[in-house]
């Protein structure tokens, strides 16, 4: 019912969404709201890659979403590792070369475009983008003019065939537009 008005559906549809909603138990966490922590491999092997780094450098660990960030967080400030977040227009923490030697946790989206952080050489890559532009400007923010080491270095971390397919799907993709418009990718 929608202000007065009663909405009809298809009787598939309906009977379907009352079958979902009788699923539904006290304490049950909102869908788009409350992330479910399955499974910490990822995490734990971002950490593992950030607690290894060479004495005095850091690195941006890159992943998409919010809660993900916030999980990294939580783990490597526990390993006692020295860690800043850095949330879509939340700090321009991730913009100072004084935190070059610290681990700092960045949205792929938020700090795809317009910020140089050449200062930075070690990056993570939690999740991999699909879009081989988003990468591109990924990849750009520390590999530009102003980069003063010899190599950047861009680790990943693929658990299932589906992070392999992603990852080769947007290399594909990279090689075609550098095929196309001659303007080299990074990823390439």
């Amino acid at each position: 019912i929608s202000q007065g008005r009663t909405i009809e559906l298809p009787g598939k549809l309906v009977s379907l969404w009352h079958k979902a909603h009788d699923l539904a138990f006290e304490g049950m966490p909102e869908r788009d709201g409350s992330a479910v922590r399955i499974c910490q491999f990822k995490v734990d092997d971002a950490i593992n890659w950030a607690a290894n780094l060479p004495s005095k450098e850091g690195g941006i660990i890159w992943c998409y979403h919010k809660e993900l960030a916030q999980w990294l967080m939580e783990v490597g400030l526990a390993a006692g590792l020295p860690m800043l977040n850095c949330p879509a227009g939340e700090n321009d923490a991730i913009r100072d070369p004084k935190n070059s030697n610290k681990i700092l946790v960045a949205s792929v989206m938020a700090h795809g475009e317009g910020k140089n952080l050449q200062h930075h050489q070690n990056q993570y890559v939690l999740q991999w983008p699909r879009s081989a532009r988003v990468s591109q400007q990924m990849l750009g923010r520390c590999h530009g003019t102003g980069q003063l080491a010899d190599e950047l270095i861009v680790s990943r971390c693929d658990t299932l065939p589906f992070d392999v397919l992603n990852f080769a799907a947007c290399l594909n993709d990279a090689v075609y537009q550098q095929q196309t418009t001659g303007v080299r990718q990074k990823m390439v």
